[in-house]
């Protein structure tokens, strides 16, 4: 129907059938979901966590998922007896969790990502201290069973920030600080082969242009348009639909040494240093069973570029003028993600964590013309002598890198553990210490407290694993502004190649894991 076409959630007659589509590797039942594609970790404070899980609550009792009615009540269960809130009502939970035999296995090489291509895009409206942005992306993964899993995200979001300016002797300097609050959804799709893949992606690249038409016209653009083109039809019911909150900051020093340059252009040579991060509070549930996962994830980036300026010679400041800017410099970064997996009873059965570490080069090209205003003096100035915003202006960049980053992956399946080390690993989870445990260490070197050992000598318990991905990135933006206020759009593309990939296999005589190499991610 007409009113159906656009929703994410609804199911339409013309959707194709959902058994078409087998489920994606974080879509699967139990201990199995969490070892395929992504693992997963993030750096959590107890209180927080509660804080944000009450948080989540609250988003879905305001927005209940229409097919499962039964996690609302079933999650604030879960956060009462993980976070002991004191909450009242609600369903207490049904059974115990199977007791593990204590027999240890072969420890079978984990499934992996093995290449990742991202592309988004996001249009943003800004004036001197406000910024409102809304975008689409898409991402493709690639996982060592064959699998491919398409993840279509929305996001919403605004920011206020403030710069500032000035002159140190010949020299001048410019900080800028901004924060943002954004609400990101996404649903994951899972097909079975390369060609399927890409048909389906293109479609859902056209769904999604439709739909943020929809969203900016109270759904009638969209509409209209796809009744005009007769398309795109929407996808079908996903496998697993998430919500999230994303909290950022950006934080940016910018220095310039300048010196003249013949009688047309002033050139200036100095660097840039810029810190951004950001922390993620997301619920991802499952279409096919009552499974939901409460998601954390933090990143922080910092970049160094040195800069070369060069901007066009006039008499006035008034006057129309041209600026080239070029940068070259390189990036280090971090990141943990944390992922508490529910099953249908509301007990936590599934913990994940990812520590990611990132690295490499970049470089950057950019233009802008400006048309400033004269002002009462004609010297760009206002009666108070301040300087006026730019009449208007129009820009473009390209950035483009070549980056390394490296994924240190732990997922503890709580059900294989004995009772007393589940309750260990369940409140190392949720009151945040799971987090501070270095993978990197435990998997080259080994467990150096009760807690690691738990988690390094329960073979069906555990995944422990590291994958590193070289990472092809390119950015692109064009933007115009009137009396400082203007709208941009951005666009980014990501290619992951998988280019080594180990685990940590059986123990040996020493009480420590060989470290073995993933060939079947290799391939």
């Amino acid at each position: 129907s007409g009113d159906c076409r656009y929703s994410l959630c609804c199911r339409c007659e013309e959707q194709r059938q959902h058994s078409e589509y087998r489920q994606s590797p974080e879509g699967t039942s139990g201990a199995a979901r969490r070892r395929n594609g992504e693992r997963g970790l993030v750096s959590v404070e107890y209180l927080a966590t509660a804080f944000i899980a009450a948080a989540l609550i609250g988003v879905l009792v305001a927005v209940p998922v229409s097919t499962q009615p039964t996690v609302t009540n079933g999650f604030k269960d879960a956060v009462c007896k993980i976070f002991g809130m004191g909450c009242e009502g609600g369903p207490q939970g049904q059974g115990p969790i199977a007791e593990s035999d204590g027999e240890q296995h072969e420890v079978e090489p984990p499934t992996c990502t093995v290449s990742r291509s991202k592309e988004k895009t996001s249009y943003s409206g800004s004036g001197k201290f406000f910024e409102i942005d809304s975008g689409w992306g898409l991402q493709h993964d690639v996982t060592s069973d064959g699998k491919h899993k398409l993840r279509l995200s929305t996001d919403y979001g605004g920011g206020i920030g403030a710069e500032e300016g000035g002159d140190v002797g010949k020299a001048k300097l410019k900080a800028e600080i901004r924060a943002r609050l954004g609400l990101e959804m996404g649903d994951t799709w899972e097909v079975d082969s390369a060609e399927e893949a890409q048909e389906f992606a293109e479609n859902l690249k056209d769904y999604a242009h439709y739909k943020m038409l929809d969203n900016v016209s109270g759904n009638t653009v969209g509409q209209f348009f796809s009744g005009l083109t007769g398309g795109p039809k929407p996808p079908p019911e996903p496998d697993s639909k998430r919500k999230a909150l994303d909290i950022s900051g950006k934080g940016e020093v910018q220095g310039n040494a300048g010196f003249k340059s013949g009688k047309v252009f002033d050139t200036k040579l100095g660097a840039k240093l810029s810190l951004d991060g950001n922390k993620m509070y997301g619920i991802e549930t499952f279409t096919d069973s009552g499974d939901y996962n409460i998601i954390v994830d933090s990143n922080a980036k910092g970049e160094l570029n040195g800069q070369f300026k060069a901007e066009s010679k006039a008499e006035s400041k008034a006057a129309p003028q041209i600026e080239g800017n070029a940068n070259a410099g390189g990036q280090l970064g971090g990141g943990e993600r944390t992922v508490l997996g529910f099953n249908d009873n509301h007990e936590l059965n599934n913990v994940s964590v990812r520590q990611k570490f990132t690295y490499g080069a970049q470089g950057k090209v950019s233009g802008e013309a400006k048309l400033p205003q004269a002002g009462p003096n004609g010297n760009g100035k206002d009666a108070n002598n301040e300087d006026l915003p730019d009449y208007g202006n129009r820009d473009h960049s390209l950035k483009g890198g070549k980056i390394k980053e490296r994924w240190t992956s732990l997922d503890v399946d709580l059900t294989k553990l004995s009772k007393e080390d589940r309750e260990k690993v369940e409140l190392a989870a949720v009151t945040g210490r799971l987090d501070n445990v270095n993978l990197n260490q435990l998997m080259n070197k080994g467990p150096s407290n009760e807690l690691e050992e738990i988690i390094y000598n329960n073979t069906e318990a555990s995944d422990l694993a590291q994958d590193t991905y070289e990472i092809d990135k390119s950015e692109s933006s064009d933007g115009a502004k009137i009396l400082g206020v203007g709208a941009e759009r951005e666009k980014e593309n990501s290619n992951y190649e998988l280019v080594d990939s180990k685990y940590a296999g059986d123990i040996g005589e020493d009480g420590l894991r060989k470290v073995e190499t993933n060939a079947d991610c290799l391939k």
